[in-house]
């Protein structure tokens, strides 16, 4: 099971929408990986303590930046200096 941050705690006090379960994730060192590029920010939905629905965070990344990356197996995030803490992404 997850070594980091409970949801509840990530998501200010919010329930998650299932039961904690582990997530089949690809091995990227199964394939090369092929760089798109910098990864400037992301954003992604969810539902947080204190929102009334889903609603979309935008994370902008810090210098050195992660970098955008895909095999056959999916895509990835690799590189850069940040870090996920109890108000979001830092970094």
């Amino acid at each position: 099971m997850s070594r980091g941050l409970p949801y509840v705690v990530t998501h200010w006090g919010k329930s998650g929408p299932r039961a904690a379960r582990e997530l089949a994730v690809p091995d990227p060192r199964a394939f090369q990986l092929v760089e798109l590029g910098e990864l400037v920010s992301i954003v992604y939905l969810t539902i947080k303590g204190g929102d009334r629905g889903p609603t979309e965070y935008e994370h902008e990344f810090s210098s050195p930046r992660p970098v955008l990356a895909y095999s056959p197996a999916g895509l990835f995030i690799a590189g850069g200096r940040y870090r996920v803490g109890v108000r979001g992404i830092h970094g």
